[in-house]
């Protein structure tokens, strides 16, 4: 196999912010030791008519919002580098980027995943830095990013923004637990798959870039909108931090472990099975959210052919016949788990957890 990074990027409504992105990583990196990966989830803001006329672009077009973890699993399936990228689309990348992070990831067979520092983020991986604007980005760290191994730490956790990491460990760990779509805690999940397979992970503080932060998240919102937002990504979170704890029980406050604290008892255990059944359900609550209404159904029916009876999947399944205008599947769905005509009329979304 070549040498050569695999760069995933997710795009939603983002244009400016990816066009930014790809032309820094034109700027910054290697040409032939590189491929672009975008996946388009379903974006109507002229980003697909402008990705599509990038030749060196490999594209995914999605029909509908798949989510962080789904649209990332689509990219790594047809990647064919010998490490893989999963890059912010609102990240702006700067000199000797690749080269440092790649040099890091290699320095020992022992390293499985390296991530990087930037101005907007968590887990000790935010910095602020002296300048105002691109021009002022580009002379920084043309300083800032030389490669120094006595800046590298090892880290129990590194987030998704620019996750870094070998083949070897995607074809011994697998892709992304689909349970966490659309997104939240996948990164925090990977991170302790990576450590209990035998891996360590290094946050290399001789690499920055910059990090804009919540653009999907943020565009074209009101003040309204944005606290509506704000508060079913917050139960968003709860619904996703429960769905963790059920997968890693008893992790105690992990964020805040050093790897030596955790990674021993974490490697007694046994790996956690993929739940193919929850990420289906979760994936089919996603679509109903986005009213794709056949896809939604198309996810239920995958959970009932591994759980025949269980009654949140029947309940949203049969909304979403009856949705679809076939009324008499609805009402044999329904009456099949004895749903209350109330919450069957009402048509409200029963969440996983």
């Amino acid at each position: 196999m070549k040498q050569m990074t695999s760069i995933i990027i997710l795009s939603f409504n983002t244009l400016s912010f990816t066009k930014l992105c790809i032309e820094s990583i034109r700027r910054h990196t290697t040409k032939g030791l590189y491929e672009i990966i975008v996946v388009d989830n379903n974006s109507h803001d002229g980003s697909v008519e402008w990705l599509e006329r990038q030749a060196d672009i490999r594209l995914i077009k999605n029909d509908w919002n798949a989510g962080f973890s789904a649209g990332c699993n689509q990219g790594l399936a047809i990647a064919e580098g010998s490490e893989l990228l999963l890059l912010n689309s609102d990240t702006i990348v700067t000199p000797h980027w690749l080269t440092n992070l790649c040099k890091a990831l290699y320095s020992s067979p022992s390293v499985g995943a390296v991530g990087c520092m930037t101005n907007f983020c968590i887990n000790g991986q935010q910095m602020e830095g002296p300048y105002k604007d691109i021009d002022g980005l580009e002379k920084f760290t043309r300083e800032f990013n030389k490669g120094d191994s006595s800046k590298w730490i090892r880290k129990l956790l590194l987030i998704g923004f620019c996750f870094l990491f070998k083949r070897e460990v995607y074809e011994k760990i697998g892709p992304l637990d689909e349970r966490f779509t659309p997104g939240n805690f996948e990164d925090d999940d990977y991170s302790l798959r990576i450590w209990q397979a035998g891996y360590e992970m290094l946050l290399c503080k001789d690499t920055y870039i910059h990090h804009f932060g919540n653009v999907s998240f943020l565009s074209g919102k009101s003040h309204a909108d944005v606290e509506k937002n704000a508060e079913k990504y917050n139960a968003l979170i709860d619904r996703h931090a429960q769905i963790f704890r059920n997968k890693w029980p008893n992790l105690g406050n992990y964020k805040f472990m050093e790897p030596d604290e955790l990674v021993p008892e974490l490697r007694s255990r046994d790996v956690p099975k993929l739940d193919e059944g929850l990420a289906a359900f979760q994936r089919g609550n996603h679509a109903f959210r986005q009213q794709k209404w056949a896809r939604a159904l198309d996810e239920y029916s995958k959970v009932l052919s591994l759980q025949p009876e269980n009654k949140k999947v029947i309940i949203n399944a049969a909304i979403v016949a009856r949705k679809l205008g076939d009324e008499e599947t609805a009402k044999a769905l329904a009456a099949s788990v004895n749903v209350e005509k109330e919450i069957f009329e009402i048509g409200e979304l029963v969440e996983a957890v």
